[in-house]
């Protein structure tokens, strides 16, 4: 071979070495490629098992859903079978609007069951749906259960106090003035009133608002039957109200009741459970003719502000725990026809300004623990009992020209020598 046969040889091998160099390198990037198809095709293959698992929870799941729903249709289709629902989960709304449709004589019970229960039904909105639903007729319709007497007490009437009045035997003194209309008398509490007067706050105003604020008159007392509930502040915003009179309630006095400016009567007398303090707030009734707060448990003082009240004609604190001085400003009811304050706890001396009283006819003071002595100026008054209570020093000699007075139980009383004594004034 020649030499250049020998460069060609070598020339060929080294093309041929080049050539499958590139092959290699080819053949190199074609198993990255096919790696990276392999490793997207298993990645893939990943997420779609991962789909078809989850697409399987989810078929299950509505299988049971339907299964679960089929077997509530099959129950709803047997009459005889109870169902329970937590009324505790509905809506407020939903609650008063179920409520409403209970009558309200039975709806109150229900507050018992849960607190939830309780604070639905104390609401100013449950009242108004309440009250929407009512028939006309129960507004209208007697209370059977509640009997019903507003009789003012008479020559015929028992007092509860064990004590006696002799006011009968006095002739000229006209009894308590009747300011009570005959056509009340023996009249019974309609049912939506009984409800009322038992009902929760909240719907007791809703209920006055409503239904009530052109009542002139309420006379609700009981003698068989007693609620025992407190005075009802809702009645305070009666502003036509006339006449009181409330017999079975108990608690104190509202001072809301000295908005009742058109007030000209009130009788709270015969209730034993009524207790506290008599409101000053109650001396803003200038328009008051008639008050009797007797046979209660009321205690404290007179308020002094009474003496405000100048078109007062009877005046009845009789039998309760009263205690502290008469107010000398009593004297400037001009008015006063009938003042009893007797069986209480007062202290202190007769004010001198109850004898300045031209309308005066009737003073009963006995029971209490009055002192000092009796002032001269009593006698314009046509009967006077300061029995049984601690005065002392000489009766004056005025009163031989009284019309009537009762002195004894008193043994610190000293009678002038010219009058004629008994044994049952020294007692």
């Amino acid at each position: 071979m020649t030499p250049k046969h020998i460069a060609d040889i070598f020339t060929i091998l080294s093309t041929m070495q080049t050539q499958l160099s590139d092959l290699q390198t080819q053949s190199a990037a074609q198993q990255r490629q096919l790696s990276e198809v392999l490793s997207v095709y298993n990645a893939d293959r990943s997420d779609n098992q991962t789909q078809q698992a989850r697409l399987q929870q989810q078929q299950t799941h509505l299988q049971n859903s339907i299964s679960s729903l089929s077997n509530s249709i099959n129950l709803l289709e047997k009459p005889m079978r109870k169902f329970y629902t937590q009324l505790n989960e509905l809506p407020d709304e939903l609650l008063v609007q179920l409520f409403s449709w209970i009558t309200p004589t039975k709806v109150f019970r229900y507050r018992r069951l849960s607190h939830r229960f309780k604070q639905v039904l104390e609401t100013k909105h449950f009242a108004a749906y309440c009250l929407a639903r009512v028939p006309k007729a129960d507004f209208r319709r007697k209370q059977r259960i509640i009997h019903f007497d507003i009789e003012i007490e008479s020559e015929s009437d028992s007092d509860s106090d064990s004590d006696s009045d002799n006011d009968g035997n006095i002739g000229g003194v006209d009894h308590k003035l009747n300011l009570f209309p005959c056509d009340v008398k023996k009249k019974g509490l309609t049912i939506m009133e009984a409800v009322f007067l038992q009902a929760p706050a909240e719907f007791q105003h809703v209920f006055a608002a409503s239904k009530m604020m052109k009542y002139r008159q309420v006379y609700w007392t009981w003698k068989y039957y007693l609620p025992r509930v407190p005075i009802p502040v809702a009645l305070c915003s009666l502003s036509s109200l006339v006449c009181l009179a409330l017999r079975g309630v108990t608690g104190e006095i509202p001072p809301e009741i000295g908005r009742l400016l058109s007030l000209q009567s009130i009788n709270l007398a015969e209730n034993p459970g009524l207790i506290g303090r008599i409101p000053p707030e109650l001396c803003l009734l200038k328009k008051l003719l008639f008050l009797e707060l007797s046979n209660c448990r009321l205690s404290g003082q007179i308020p002094d502000e009474i003496g405000s009240l100048t078109e007062m004609s009877e005046l009845f604190l009789n039998c309760n725990q009263l205690e502290g001085p008469i107010p000398s400003s009593l004297g400037n009811l001009s008015n006063l026809r009938w003042l009893n304050f007797r069986n209480n706890k007062l202290t202190g001396v007769v004010p001198t300004e109850l004898g300045h009283l031209p309308e005066l006819l009737c003073m009963k003071l006995q029971g209490n623990m009055l002192t000092g002595p009796i002032p001269p100026q009593l006698g314009q008054i046509a009967f006077v009992d300061l029995s049984s209570n601690m005065i002392i020093g000489h009766v004056p000699r005025e009163v031989r020209t009284w019309f009537g007075y009762a002195f004894n139980k008193n043994p610190g009383m000293i009678f002038p020598a010219d009058i004629t004594v008994t044994s049952q004034d020294l007692e």
